[in-house]
């Protein structure tokens, strides 16, 4: 299956975690910012993983245990992205969660 690569800056994360007033809120903005809210709003469920470099998932993880609280980082271990070593900082592959016909019947 062929990568496909999104630009997430840290600027546009920062703006997301800011603007959110819980960490729900943040892990379906973030979704929605890399698959795009229409497609995100069309999926019944993922059955792939968006995947990010393990620097980009930490630095998330922190921002939200600034904002909100330690537990913050358990929600984002449990339903952010997943780390794929292969990834640039501040980019994310979201062949996995868009492909989702692929995945289900793979």
């Amino acid at each position: 299956m062929p990568k496909s690569i999104i630009d997430l800056p840290l600027e546009k994360i920062t703006e997301i975690i800011e603007g959110s007033e819980t960490v729900d809120d943040v892990i379906i903005r973030l979704h929605k910012s890399v698959i795009g809210e229409e497609k995100f709003n069309s999926m019944d469920k993922l059955f792939g993983f968006v995947r990010t470099s393990k620097n980009t998932w930490e630095e998330i993880c922190k921002l939200l245990n600034k904002k909100f609280t330690y537990k913050a980082g358990f929600i984002w271990m449990n339903y952010g992205f997943s780390v794929d070593n292969n990834i640039e900082d501040f980019k994310v592959d979201i062949s996995e969660a868009i492909n989702t016909k692929e995945i289900f019947n793979g």
